[in-house]
């Protein structure tokens, strides 16, 4: 009898064990929940294919789906009371979901057709698009949807049968069911998806799921006569709840409308829990399906562990209550952990690390959420009768507040109060259903120490950010340089960070952009130059603005920006050059750049993807041939694509499979030379070819000459305005590009691996480089003109040195932690090397000149610091650097000469007008000085050296109140300068401000107690003022603690005033 009881308790059962045929059932009903969620994340993604990965088109993918699972929660919950025979109809809607899969790719298909034979008229207006994507969304996900939702209540029909077990039995269901889903999660997201596609795997489930339909079908299981137990039940220990009996209507009312909120919280901590992670680790495919993993197993352990104590306990509101309230303070405390917490022990790059992250901020929150389903079950269902029909429209409830949720904290609560508010009001929700709960539910008189508790409880909630000190998101933004300003967008946090003098715009802190001109701008420039008269231009991705502008400066009829986050735009207009967003050629697009180039019916000249980096969620589909066989259709003749490829993101598998994939639509294609971020450029039919007329205009166009005027790595001869230079950017032409990639498979919508494989961020270049050198092509390759032989070789010679350049970036990457701790002689080795892979590279020559300087090598220092300055003679750092080691040697007029080209070359270098400043002090040109003292101080108002010796140089020259100036700011920005203190003394003790001079002599004590000089000092100046007595008591304090220079005391005119004195002469005679 022992043994049954603990098999009843174990299992769900009441006065019988299971029975095989149960034990499968329960198994289906697992399965069933491992499909359930590989369909959610296929569905999704295939909804992201055809509608975008906006946020807005997501979240009504998410609503549709969750409003399905609702509404059939409501409607089989309701007719699970009418059948006899629960598993029969279970059967049926696995079978019919198993169908409805199995057609669903063919479905998104059609609904792609559908959707773009209305985008084009509709695109401009967000309720019609809006309505649109619902309607669509819904035809596909609503039907099976609905079925998925049948499952849980038909189930309960079957096997919740005992009054003593409702909370158990549900629980376990529930368990059993969500152990499945997160099981489902982690295996689609993690397994197959990348290995075997998404059609592949919704086929596979599909057919599982028509099994499992085959199997329930067959399984001779009769659902138990409730009338029957419920006869029995009459005599169970198990009593209605009182309050339940009391007013039923106001008790299953006040629960749902709790429940309803417990959704609407879950759900949005969701929500908020997947914008706060993307502060931490950098946002991927994995963040999310390790999310919803982790809250899905964290539910199962609440629901299946607890839920059997909740059938005899009578505090159920009290109980219900508390758990909410738990949600609500881990909640907050867990998002409140200090930036800097985070920051000293997570890799951002690192899986293991992302993971044990996930669990801490999330399980603990996901467990209570997991006990609280089966109480709140437990709360209304009072007769096992009823449990098919309750438990379908407690969840119905539930989820409709999920979905509720979701959609009020992803479109309002984020993007309009800020991250930190919206986890104020989520949790305040958490507590207020808890003290609902515990107020109006629990069954006992409230006594007033709850409501104290209450008080007690609001009090900690609202002191957790003010104890951890937390600002969100600002201090996780901060962390990347000096935060200047940031955007909390729909989908991102997008911010505006300092770093030196350099602007960057991130976007989950991810580099998007500078304000300082760089290698995003060839992205325009070299298509617009390939193209032979390109007049209609769309750029996917706007930045910073650094390449849309460039399409600006040539004669073209308009420019189409598509930007997905709204708050990038609004960003790039304030604190980045925007002028060119004012022109009346351009458009900018708030819409995901892969729906609008699938479904718009117009043709461009020039397509340039600049779409950022390839492991954050949505970029990936930009490198599939779905993607490039739609951007063909967009081409006119002739119409050039330019899409980044970042070498440094892929391995040399990876890189094969981007060339192999582009070359698929757009088989004459080359490859160009961009820094680490090399440019694929395909062309529609012919051979991508240069001509003369568009080469000229490096010469004839002087706008584009002038923002071509820059290096990449070099000085003036290699300045990308220069033609030798230009053309040393191709690399490889079609036949080379169909060389290096052969064997490689193309990159596919439906086996997204790379944005898998690519979330380790950073890989050696070096393969791929080496790859690319072994299958160069001429330059001339891509004329259609001559070239003289001397531009021929110096066009070849500047791409040796890039591809040089780019080996050596590679070789930085792989030492840069190397770097931080190795010995001086270690830096040297590694920047000859360097040198060695591309002598004319500035920098290189630069570092190893500072490493030898650094080891005491000042002579072979200087030969590194001239040969950079061979290559750039203005370098303003160079010319400061040899400026500091020629005057360390005394050759201060050669000094001043590179002081000098560092400020013409860069007038706001405040430490070099500060130290042209001293090299011409010392060389008694002191007016001089003093201009460069000022103009460092104009620069760096608080810059402390400068005000001491603009302080000392001013009163060299007699200008002693300027001087002082100079000097009390400088203490104002460090009080406990014993330089500036002594001079500060100094002076006044000249000038007769013999009290000012007192008063600072005793700061210097403060800082230096028992000074015996300061002693002296203190004794000088009472001297000067004849007050004989407190000037031998301070002599006398001098002479004691060891001042000893007897000729100077003799002779010091300060003490003038004491030296005829019996008591001077006794001391004297005394020494």
């Amino acid at each position: 009898m022992n043994r049954n009881k603990k098999a009843e308790d174990k299992l769900i059962a009441s006065g019988k064990t299971l029975t095989l045929n149960d034990i499968i059932a329960i198994c289906c009903f697992f399965l069933s929940g491992i499909i359930g969620l590989v369909y959610e994340i296929c569905w999704i993604r295939k909804a992201s294919l055809v509608f975008g990965s906006a946020m807005l088109a997501l979240s009504t993918v998410l609503a549709v789906f969750f409003g399905g699972l609702a509404l059939g929660s409501y409607i089989f919950g309701k007719y699970s009371q009418k059948v006899s025979r629960p598993l029969k109809i279970y059967a049926m809607l696995e079978m019919g979901l198993g169908v409805l899969a199995l057609l669903s790719p063919v479905m998104f298909i059609a609904v792609d057709s559908l959707f773009g034979l209305f985008y084009h008229s509709i695109f401009r207006s967000f309720p019609l698009v809006s309505f649109t994507r619902f309607i669509l969304v819904s035809l596909i996900l609503l039907p099976p949807t609905i079925l998925m939702g049948g499952t849980l209540p038909l189930f309960c029909r079957q096997y919740v049968f005992s009054k003593d077990r409702i909370s158990l039995s549900v629980g376990l269901l529930y368990g059993v069911n969500t152990l499945g889903a997160a099981v489902g999660c982690a295996l689609c997201g993690f397994f197959m998806i990348p290995n075997i596609g998404i059609n592949v795997t919704i086929y596979l489930f599909g057919i599982l799921n028509l099994l499992i339909g085959l199997v329930i079908w067959n399984l001779p299981i009769i659902a138990p006569d409730m009338k029957a137990i419920e006869v029995q039940e009459n005599h169970s220990s198990i009593k209605s709840f009182p309050s339940a009996r009391a007013n039923k209507r106001f008790w299953t009312t006040s629960v749902g409308f709790l429940f309803f909120l417990s959704g609407f919280v879950i759900l949005g901590n969701e929500i908020i829990w997947s914008r706060y992670l993307s502060l931490i680790v950098y946002n991927s495919v994995y963040t999310y399906t390790l999310t919803i993993t982790v809250i899905l197993l964290g539910i199962v352990v609440g629901s299946a562990l607890t839920a059997k104590f909740f059938d005899r306990t009578v505090r159920r509101p009290l109980i219900f209550g508390s758990l909410q309230i738990a949600i609500g303070i881990t909640v907050m405390m867990a998002l409140m952990i200090p930036a800097n917490f985070w920051s000293s022990v997570i890799d951002s790059t690192d899986l293991t690390t992302l993971i044990w992250m996930v669990c801490i901020i999330l399980f603990l929150p996901a467990v209570l959420s997991g006990i609280s389903f089966p109480l709140a079950i437990r709360m209304v269902v009072e007769e096992p009768s009823k449990a098919g029909s309750g438990v379908g429209v407690m969840t119905a409830i539930n989820t409709v507040g999920g979905i509720i949720g979701s959609l009020i904290v992803g479109f309002f609560l984020l993007p309009i109060l800020g991250l930190q508010k919206s986890i104020m009001i989520i949790t305040a929700i958490s507590l207020l259903i808890g003290f609902i709960s515990w107020i109006f539910l629990e069954s006992s008189r409230t006594p007033i120490s709850r409501y104290m508790i209450i008080i007690i409880i609001s009090m900690v909630w609202w002191l957790i950010p003010s104890v951890t000190g937390t600002k969100l998101p600002e201090d996780f933004l901060a962390s990347q340089g000096q935060l200047i300003d940031f955007r909390e967008g729909i989908s991102s946090f997008v911010s505006v960070i300092k770093k030196g003098k350099e602007l960057q715009l991130a976007v989950d802190r991810a580099w998007q952009g500078s304000d300082r001109k760089g290698h995003q701008v060839m992205a325009a420039h070299v298509p617009m130059l390939l193209h032979p008269d390109p007049k209609n231009i769309l750029v996917i991705g706007l930045g910073a603005g650094q390449t849309p502008s460039r399409f600006l400066m040539y004669d073209i009829e308009y420019l189409e920006c598509v930007e997905i986050e709204p708050e990038v735009i609004q960003l790039a207009k304030e604190y980045f050059p925007s002028d060119w967003m004012k022109d009346k050629r351009t458009r900018l697009i708030v819409e995901d750049g892969r729906s609008y180039i699938t479904h718009i019916k117009k043709k461009f000249d020039v397509i340039s993807i600049e779409v950022g980096q390839v492991y954050r969620p949505g970029v990936a589909p930009f490198y599939t041939s779905d993607f490039y066989h739609r951007a063909r259709l967009r081409l006119k003749q002739n119409g050039i694509i330019c899409q980044f490829v970042p070498i440094s993101f892929f391995s040399l598998k990876e890189f094969k499979t981007v060339v192999a994939t582009f070359l698929d639509s757009f088989p004459q294609s080359l490859l160009w030379y961009n820094t680490q971020e090399l440019l694929l450029i395909g062309n529609l039919s012919d051979k991508v070819k240069l001509r003369k007329k568009r080469f000229d205009m490096l010469e004839l166009n002087n706008s584009l000459r002038r923002d071509l005027n820059f290096a990449y790595w070099g000085g003036i001869s290699h300045r990308l305005n220069r033609p030798e230079v230009f053309l040393g950017g191709f690399l490889v032409g079609s036949e080379g590009l169909e060389k290096l990639s052969k064997g490689a498979t193309t990159y596919q919508d439906d086996v997204p691996f790379l944005e898998y494989s690519t979330v380790r961020q950073s890989l050696p270049a070096t393969p791929s480089i080496k790859l690319i050198s072994k299958n160069i092509e001429p330059v001339n390759s891509i004329l259609n003109f001559e070239i003289d032989e001397q531009l021929n070789l110096l066009s070849q010679s500047i791409r040796e040195k890039n591809l040089g350049n780019t080996l050596a970036l590679d070789l930085i990457a792989k030492n840069v932690n190397y770097l931080k701790g190795s010995k001086p002689q270690d830096s040297i080795d590694l920047f000859r090397k360097l040198v060695e892979l591309n002598p004319e590279n500035v920098n290189f020559n630069f570092k190893l000149a500072k490493a030898l300087e650094k080891h005491g090598e000042t002579y072979e220092a200087i030969i590194y610091y001239h040969q950079a300055l061979k290559i750039a003679p203005e370098s303003p750092e160079v010319n400061y650097n040899l400026g500091n080691i020629l005057a360390s040697q005394g050759k201060l007029r050669e000094a001043i000469k590179h002081y000098q080209k560092a400020v013409n070359a860069e007038p706001n270098y405040a430490k070099a007008h500060y130290n042209l400043g001293n090299a011409l002090a010392e060389f008694n040109k002191k007016d001089d000085a003093i201009v460069h003292y000022n103009k460092a101080l104009k620069i760096e108002p608080e810059f402390f050296d400068a005000h001491i010796n603009i302080g000392i140089t001013l009163e060299e020259q007699g200008q002693i109140v300027e001087a002082i100036h100079h000097y009390q700011k400088a203490l104002t920005i460090e009080p406990k300068s014993l330089l500036v203190l002594e001079k500060l003394a100094r002076i006044n003790k000249v000038n007769k401000e013999y009290q000012k001079a007192y008063i600072f002599y005793h700061k210097i004590l403060e800082i230096i107690p028992e000074n015996p000089f300061v002693y002296y000092n203190i004794a000088c100046v009472y001297a000067l003022q004849n007050r004989q007595d407190d000037s031998f008591k301070w002599l006398k304090k001098s002479i004691s603690k060891g001042f000893d220079n007897w000729d100077h005391i003799k002779n010091d005119k300060d003490l003038e005033n004491i030296r005829n004195t019996s008591y001077f002469r006794k001391l004297i005679e005394g020494k």
